[in-house]
Protein backbone atom coordinates (compact mmCIF):
# COMPACT_ATOMS: atom_id res chain seq x y z
CA UNK A 1 0.00 0.00 0.00
CA UNK A 2 2.80 2.33 0.85
CA UNK A 3 4.50 1.75 -2.41
CA UNK A 4 1.32 2.45 -4.37
CA UNK A 5 0.77 5.62 -2.38
CA UNK A 6 4.36 6.65 -3.11
CA UNK A 7 3.88 5.90 -6.81
CA UNK A 8 0.69 7.96 -6.96
CA UNK A 9 2.33 10.86 -5.13
CA UNK A 10 5.28 10.74 -7.53
CA UNK A 11 2.96 10.74 -10.54
CA UNK A 12 0.93 13.68 -9.24
CA UNK A 13 4.09 15.66 -8.38
CA UNK A 14 5.57 15.14 -11.85
CA UNK A 15 2.30 16.01 -13.63
CA UNK A 16 2.01 19.22 -11.59
CA UNK A 17 5.65 20.03 -12.40
CA UNK A 18 5.01 19.59 -16.13
CA UNK A 19 1.97 21.86 -16.07
CA UNK A 20 3.73 24.57 -14.03
CA UNK A 21 6.90 24.46 -16.17
CA UNK A 22 4.95 24.75 -19.43
CA UNK A 23 2.84 27.63 -18.18
CA UNK A 24 5.87 29.46 -16.77
CA UNK A 25 7.81 29.14 -20.04
CA UNK A 26 4.89 30.47 -22.07
CA UNK A 27 4.38 33.38 -19.67
CA UNK A 28 8.04 34.44 -19.87
CA UNK A 29 7.96 34.14 -23.66
CA UNK A 30 4.82 36.30 -23.70
CA UNK A 31 6.41 38.84 -21.37
CA UNK A 32 9.56 39.18 -23.48
CA UNK A 33 8.08 38.91 -26.97
CA UNK A 34 4.70 40.63 -26.74
CA UNK A 35 5.44 43.38 -24.20
CA UNK A 36 9.14 43.63 -25.10
CA UNK A 37 9.93 44.02 -21.39
CA UNK A 38 13.70 43.61 -21.00
CA UNK A 39 14.24 44.26 -17.27
CA UNK A 40 14.27 40.57 -16.43
CA UNK A 41 16.02 40.90 -13.06
CA UNK A 42 13.31 43.32 -11.97
CA UNK A 43 10.61 40.93 -13.22
CA UNK A 44 12.24 38.04 -11.35
CA UNK A 45 12.44 40.18 -8.20
CA UNK A 46 8.71 40.88 -8.45
CA UNK A 47 8.04 37.16 -8.93
CA UNK A 48 10.09 36.34 -5.81
CA UNK A 49 8.26 39.03 -3.82
CA UNK A 50 4.91 37.56 -4.90
CA UNK A 51 6.08 34.06 -3.91
CA UNK A 52 7.25 35.17 -0.45
CA UNK A 53 4.06 37.22 0.04
CA UNK A 54 1.88 34.22 -0.76
CA UNK A 55 3.85 32.08 1.68
CA UNK A 56 3.43 34.67 4.45
CA UNK A 57 -0.29 35.05 3.73
CA UNK A 58 -0.86 31.28 3.83
CA UNK A 59 1.22 31.00 7.01
CA UNK A 60 -0.78 33.80 8.70
CA UNK A 61 -3.95 31.93 7.74
CA UNK A 62 -2.40 28.83 9.40
CA UNK A 63 -2.64 26.83 6.20
CA UNK A 64 1.10 26.14 6.01
CA UNK A 65 4.21 26.42 8.17
CA UNK A 66 7.79 27.15 7.20
CA UNK A 67 11.09 27.70 8.96
CA UNK A 68 12.06 31.34 9.53
CA UNK A 69 15.22 32.62 7.91
CA UNK A 70 18.24 33.70 9.95
CA UNK A 71 21.62 35.06 8.90
CA UNK A 72 23.44 31.72 9.17
CA UNK A 73 20.86 29.88 7.10
CA UNK A 74 20.75 32.71 4.55
CA UNK A 75 24.51 32.48 3.95
CA UNK A 76 24.30 28.70 3.68
CA UNK A 77 21.44 28.94 1.20
CA UNK A 78 23.08 31.65 -0.93
CA UNK A 79 24.61 29.27 -3.56
CA UNK A 80 21.21 27.67 -4.16
CA UNK A 81 19.47 31.03 -4.51
CA UNK A 82 22.21 32.21 -6.88
CA UNK A 83 21.85 29.13 -9.07
CA UNK A 84 18.07 29.61 -9.09
CA UNK A 85 18.46 33.22 -10.28
CA UNK A 86 20.91 32.17 -12.98
CA UNK A 87 18.61 29.37 -14.12
CA UNK A 88 15.59 31.67 -14.41
CA UNK A 89 17.48 34.56 -16.02
CA UNK A 90 19.44 32.51 -18.57
CA UNK A 91 16.27 30.56 -19.39
CA UNK A 92 14.36 33.76 -20.05
CA UNK A 93 17.14 35.14 -22.27
CA UNK A 94 17.46 31.90 -24.22
CA UNK A 95 13.67 31.73 -24.66
CA UNK A 96 13.72 35.27 -26.04
CA UNK A 97 16.41 34.53 -28.65
CA UNK A 98 15.38 30.98 -29.57
CA UNK A 99 12.09 29.48 -30.71
CA UNK A 100 10.49 27.55 -27.85
CA UNK A 101 10.73 24.33 -29.87
CA UNK A 102 14.51 24.71 -30.26
CA UNK A 103 14.93 25.87 -26.66
CA UNK A 104 13.15 22.78 -25.36
CA UNK A 105 15.23 20.47 -27.53
CA UNK A 106 18.55 21.97 -26.44
CA UNK A 107 17.35 21.88 -22.82
CA UNK A 108 17.70 18.10 -22.80
CA UNK A 109 21.49 18.56 -22.54
CA UNK A 110 20.83 19.31 -18.86
CA UNK A 111 20.00 15.62 -18.41
CA UNK A 112 23.60 14.54 -18.93
CA UNK A 113 24.87 17.04 -16.37
CA UNK A 114 22.21 15.99 -13.85
CA UNK A 115 22.87 12.28 -14.30
CA UNK A 116 26.65 12.68 -13.97
CA UNK A 117 26.34 15.04 -11.02
CA UNK A 118 23.89 12.79 -9.22
CA UNK A 119 26.13 9.76 -9.72
CA UNK A 120 29.55 11.22 -8.90
CA UNK A 121 28.77 14.21 -6.65
CA UNK A 122 25.77 12.94 -4.67
CA UNK A 123 26.75 9.24 -4.69
CA UNK A 124 23.50 8.34 -6.39
CA UNK A 125 22.49 5.04 -7.90
CA UNK A 126 24.62 3.50 -10.64
CA UNK A 127 23.79 4.61 -14.17
CA UNK A 128 22.64 1.31 -15.72
CA UNK A 129 22.80 0.38 -19.40
CA UNK A 130 19.10 1.17 -20.05
CA UNK A 131 19.53 4.57 -18.40
CA UNK A 132 22.62 5.21 -20.54
CA UNK A 133 20.60 4.23 -23.61
CA UNK A 134 17.77 6.59 -22.65
CA UNK A 135 20.20 9.48 -22.12
CA UNK A 136 21.82 8.74 -25.49
CA UNK A 137 18.45 8.71 -27.28
CA UNK A 138 17.36 11.99 -25.70
CA UNK A 139 20.69 13.66 -26.48
CA UNK A 140 20.75 12.33 -30.05
CA UNK A 141 17.24 13.69 -30.54
CA UNK A 142 18.52 17.11 -29.48
CA UNK A 143 21.43 16.89 -31.92
CA UNK A 144 19.15 15.95 -34.83
CA UNK A 145 16.67 18.72 -34.09
CA UNK A 146 19.18 21.47 -33.50
CA UNK A 147 21.72 20.59 -36.19
CA UNK A 148 20.03 22.52 -39.01
CA UNK A 149 19.76 25.70 -36.93
CA UNK A 150 23.33 25.52 -35.64
CA UNK A 151 25.04 24.39 -38.87
CA UNK A 152 23.62 27.37 -40.80
CA UNK A 153 25.63 29.73 -38.58
CA UNK A 154 28.92 28.08 -39.54
CA UNK A 155 28.15 27.43 -43.22
CA UNK A 156 30.25 29.71 -45.40
CA UNK A 157 27.71 29.48 -48.23
CA UNK A 158 24.71 30.47 -46.13
CA UNK A 159 23.24 33.97 -46.34
CA UNK A 160 23.68 34.70 -42.64
CA UNK A 161 24.56 38.28 -41.74
CA UNK A 162 27.06 39.16 -39.05
CA UNK A 163 24.20 40.34 -36.81
CA UNK A 164 22.40 36.99 -37.20
CA UNK A 165 25.64 35.13 -36.55
CA UNK A 166 26.22 37.12 -33.36
CA UNK A 167 22.62 36.55 -32.22
CA UNK A 168 22.95 32.82 -32.86
CA UNK A 169 26.18 32.59 -30.87
CA UNK A 170 24.62 34.65 -28.08
CA UNK A 171 21.58 32.35 -27.99
CA UNK A 172 23.86 29.31 -27.81
CA UNK A 173 25.78 30.93 -24.92
CA UNK A 174 22.59 31.65 -22.99
CA UNK A 175 21.39 28.09 -23.67
CA UNK A 176 24.63 26.52 -22.42
CA UNK A 177 24.56 28.74 -19.33
CA UNK A 178 20.98 27.70 -18.66
CA UNK A 179 21.84 23.99 -18.89
CA UNK A 180 24.70 24.35 -16.39
CA UNK A 181 22.75 26.56 -13.98
CA UNK A 182 19.65 24.32 -14.11
CA UNK A 183 21.73 21.23 -13.37
CA UNK A 184 23.56 23.06 -10.56
CA UNK A 185 20.31 24.24 -8.99
CA UNK A 186 18.75 20.77 -9.16
CA UNK A 187 21.78 19.04 -7.64
CA UNK A 188 22.38 21.67 -4.95
CA UNK A 189 18.72 21.66 -3.96
CA UNK A 190 18.50 17.87 -3.83
CA UNK A 191 21.66 17.70 -1.70
CA UNK A 192 20.30 20.33 0.67
CA UNK A 193 16.91 18.63 0.95
CA UNK A 194 18.53 15.29 1.80
CA UNK A 195 20.71 16.89 4.52
CA UNK A 196 18.36 19.45 6.08
CA UNK A 197 15.01 17.67 6.00
CA UNK A 198 13.31 20.85 4.76
CA UNK A 199 9.73 20.80 3.57
CA UNK A 200 8.68 22.24 0.22
CA UNK A 201 7.57 25.48 1.89
CA UNK A 202 10.87 25.84 3.77
CA UNK A 203 12.72 25.47 0.48
CA UNK A 204 10.50 27.97 -1.34
CA UNK A 205 10.84 30.58 1.39
CA UNK A 206 14.62 30.23 1.63
CA UNK A 207 15.05 30.29 -2.16
CA UNK A 208 13.08 33.46 -2.79
CA UNK A 209 13.77 35.35 0.43
CA UNK A 210 17.52 35.13 -0.19
CA UNK A 211 17.07 35.87 -3.91
CA UNK A 212 15.14 39.15 -3.50
CA UNK A 213 18.05 41.38 -2.32
CA UNK A 214 20.32 39.86 -4.98
CA UNK A 215 17.82 40.49 -7.77
CA UNK A 216 17.05 44.04 -6.70
CA UNK A 217 20.78 44.87 -6.43
CA UNK A 218 21.61 43.44 -9.86
CA UNK A 219 18.58 45.15 -11.42
CA UNK A 220 19.64 48.51 -9.96
CA UNK A 221 23.20 48.10 -11.28
CA UNK A 222 22.50 46.65 -14.73
CA UNK A 223 19.00 47.58 -15.90
CA UNK A 224 18.91 51.39 -15.84
CA UNK A 225 18.33 51.67 -19.58
CA UNK A 226 15.65 48.97 -19.74
CA UNK A 227 13.70 50.44 -16.81
CA UNK A 228 13.99 53.96 -18.25
CA UNK A 229 12.74 52.75 -21.64
CA UNK A 230 9.79 50.96 -20.02
CA UNK A 231 8.95 54.06 -17.97
CA UNK A 232 9.03 56.39 -20.99
CA UNK A 233 6.90 53.98 -22.99
CA UNK A 234 4.21 53.38 -20.39
CA UNK A 235 4.05 56.95 -19.10
CA UNK A 236 2.22 57.85 -22.31
CA UNK A 237 -1.57 57.83 -21.65
CA UNK A 238 -2.21 55.81 -24.81
CA UNK A 239 -0.18 52.91 -23.38
CA UNK A 240 -1.83 52.83 -19.94
CA UNK A 241 -4.04 49.86 -20.85
CA UNK A 242 -1.00 47.92 -22.01
CA UNK A 243 0.70 48.81 -18.72
CA UNK A 244 -2.19 47.18 -16.86
CA UNK A 245 -1.82 44.03 -18.95
CA UNK A 246 1.94 44.02 -18.29
CA UNK A 247 1.42 44.35 -14.53
CA UNK A 248 -1.15 41.54 -14.58
CA UNK A 249 1.24 39.32 -16.55
CA UNK A 250 4.12 39.96 -14.13
CA UNK A 251 1.87 39.17 -11.14
CA UNK A 252 0.58 36.04 -12.86
CA UNK A 253 4.20 35.03 -13.47
CA UNK A 254 4.81 35.47 -9.73
CA UNK A 255 1.95 33.11 -8.88
CA UNK A 256 3.25 30.62 -11.45
CA UNK A 257 6.74 30.92 -9.96
CA UNK A 258 5.23 30.05 -6.57
CA UNK A 259 3.60 26.97 -8.10
CA UNK A 260 6.69 25.90 -10.05
CA UNK A 261 8.99 26.27 -7.03
CA UNK A 262 6.67 24.10 -4.96
CA UNK A 263 6.44 21.44 -7.67
CA UNK A 264 10.23 21.28 -8.17
CA UNK A 265 10.88 20.95 -4.43
CA UNK A 266 8.10 18.38 -4.08
CA UNK A 267 9.34 16.28 -7.01
CA UNK A 268 13.01 16.41 -5.96
CA UNK A 269 12.11 15.31 -2.43
CA UNK A 270 10.45 12.09 -3.63
CA UNK A 271 12.42 11.30 -6.79
CA UNK A 272 15.80 11.96 -8.42
CA UNK A 273 17.16 14.84 -10.48
CA UNK A 274 17.59 12.53 -13.47
CA UNK A 275 13.97 11.37 -13.29
CA UNK A 276 12.81 14.98 -13.13
CA UNK A 277 14.98 15.79 -16.14
CA UNK A 278 13.63 12.87 -18.20
CA UNK A 279 10.05 13.86 -17.40
CA UNK A 280 10.96 17.42 -18.36
CA UNK A 281 12.21 16.16 -21.71
CA UNK A 282 8.96 14.31 -22.37
CA UNK A 283 7.16 17.46 -21.29
CA UNK A 284 8.72 19.32 -24.22
CA UNK A 285 6.25 17.71 -26.63
CA UNK A 286 3.09 19.55 -25.51
CA UNK A 287 5.25 22.65 -25.02
CA UNK A 288 6.34 22.57 -28.67
CA UNK A 289 2.76 22.09 -29.84
CA UNK A 290 1.59 25.05 -27.75
CA UNK A 291 4.39 27.20 -29.18
CA UNK A 292 3.26 26.34 -32.70
CA UNK A 293 -0.32 27.34 -31.90
CA UNK A 294 0.33 30.46 -29.80
CA UNK A 295 3.46 31.95 -31.37
CA UNK A 296 3.14 30.62 -34.93
CA UNK A 297 6.45 28.81 -34.66
CA UNK A 298 7.24 26.09 -37.18
CA UNK A 299 8.76 22.63 -36.85
CA UNK A 300 10.97 21.07 -39.52
CA UNK A 301 11.08 17.33 -40.29
CA UNK A 302 14.30 17.09 -38.28
CA UNK A 303 12.45 18.56 -35.28
CA UNK A 304 9.87 15.79 -35.51
CA UNK A 305 12.63 13.18 -35.81
CA UNK A 306 14.37 14.59 -32.77
CA UNK A 307 11.11 14.59 -30.84
CA UNK A 308 10.65 10.90 -31.70
CA UNK A 309 14.08 10.05 -30.26
CA UNK A 310 13.26 12.08 -27.15
CA UNK A 311 10.00 10.15 -26.64
CA UNK A 312 11.82 6.85 -27.14
CA UNK A 313 14.51 7.84 -24.63
CA UNK A 314 11.96 8.88 -22.03
CA UNK A 315 10.04 5.63 -22.46
CA UNK A 316 13.22 3.56 -22.07
CA UNK A 317 14.07 5.47 -18.90
CA UNK A 318 10.60 5.03 -17.40
CA UNK A 319 10.63 1.29 -18.12
CA UNK A 320 14.11 0.98 -16.63
CA UNK A 321 13.14 2.78 -13.43
CA UNK A 322 9.92 0.74 -13.14
CA UNK A 323 11.94 -2.47 -13.49
CA UNK A 324 14.42 -1.34 -10.83
CA UNK A 325 11.57 -0.46 -8.46
CA UNK A 326 9.95 -3.88 -9.02
CA UNK A 327 13.24 -5.69 -8.38
CA UNK A 328 13.80 -3.67 -5.19
CA UNK A 329 10.26 -4.44 -3.98
CA UNK A 330 10.75 -8.18 -4.63
CA UNK A 331 14.09 -8.16 -2.78
CA UNK A 332 12.65 -6.69 0.44
CA UNK A 333 10.64 -9.76 1.62
CA UNK A 334 13.63 -12.05 0.98
CA UNK A 335 15.92 -9.75 2.95
CA UNK A 336 13.44 -9.68 5.85
CA UNK A 337 13.13 -13.49 5.85
CA UNK A 338 16.92 -13.87 5.84
CA UNK A 339 17.31 -11.53 8.78
CA UNK A 340 14.52 -13.31 10.62
CA UNK A 341 16.24 -16.67 10.02
CA UNK A 342 19.47 -15.34 11.45
CA UNK A 343 17.69 -14.16 14.58
CA UNK A 344 16.07 -17.57 15.04
CA UNK A 345 19.40 -19.37 14.73
CA UNK A 346 20.99 -17.05 17.23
Amino acid sequence: MASSTSLSETSIALICYCFAANTMTLTNKFLLSVFRFRAMFLALAVQSVVTVSLLVIFARAKLIKFKHLNRRDALRWLPIATSLILMLYTGAQATHLLPITLFNIFKTATLILQALGERFLLNGSRVTRPVQLSLFLVTWGSVISGWNSVSVLFDANSAVTSAQYFEGCLAASWMASNCFSAASYSLLLRHSLSKSGFTEFDTMFFNHATAIPLLISVSYLMEHDEIAAAYSRYSVPANRSELGCLAATVLAAGVLQFTLSFCISWALRITSSTTLGIVGSLNKIPMCLLAIVLFQETMSPSDFQGMSFTIAGACVYCLSRARQAAEAAMALPHAGAFQGGNKTCN
